[in-house]
């Protein structure tokens, strides 16, 4: 399907309270499901994130940007930057007993807004494989994004991600993380020997 700018399942602003279960969402050129805040959908920017959420038994495959037009003209663009399931400044959820695989990125928990987070989410018992960067990511993608934070990442299955082969291994740990728990997950790494990757900023 052509999505271009929408996602493909979105929940965006004051959303409090919510359930995103048993779903498949499948070969769309943007995100699978988005979990968004600070965009300025809620009147009170206090409520501006979607928050106490639980996002449970989906299937999330053959997600990609590559296609798609709004993340650059020729095409394919290669930018590998549509998520199966992402956290873009959410909190207070869980993320959990999920298939997610065949993805540009298998799962993302991060904030695309300076000086905003990503905070108290539980990543649980997924199954996140051949996916093209990177299996499960966190933090803002560059220094000019915002962080992640309080967050955990437990329990998951984690194998042969990285199948361009750059180096972002199964798990993809991004700029400004802070007080994240990862623990008990089994990662097999791919072709390229990577199972975890992180970024350092060097200006701070």
């Amino acid at each position: 399907m052509r999505m271009e700018l929408p996602e493909s399942l979105v929940l965006n602003g004051n959303v409090d309270t919510f359930s995103v279960t048993n779903n498949v969402i499948h070969d769309n050129d943007n995100i699978g499901i988005d979990l968004i805040g600070y965009e300025g959908k809620a009147p009170n920017t206090a409520y501006d994130q979607v928050r106490n959420g639980l996002v449970k038994g989906n299937r999330v495959y053959n997600i990609s940007s590559n296609n798609n037009p709004s993340y650059g003209k020729s095409l394919p663009n290669n930018s590998n930057a549509a998520d199966g399931i992402y956290v873009d400044g959410g909190k207070d959820s869980i993320i959990e007993q999920n298939y997610s695989y065949n993805n540009d990125i298998g799962i993302e928990i991060a904030s695309e807004h300076a000086g905003k987070s990503t905070s108290n989410i539980t990543v649980r018992s997924n199954a996140v494989y051949n996916n093209r960067l990177t299996g499960i990511a966190m933090g803002g993608y560059d220094t000019k994004r915002g962080s992640t934070v309080n967050c955990k990442i437990v329990n998951n299955t984690v194998y042969k991600n990285d199948t361009l082969g750059d180096g972002s291994g199964q798990l993809y740990v991004q700029f400004d993380t802070q007080n994240n728990v990862i623990k008990n997950n089994i990662f097999v790494a791919s072709s390229t020997d990577v199972q975890h990757w992180g970024e350092l900023d060097l200006e701070k």
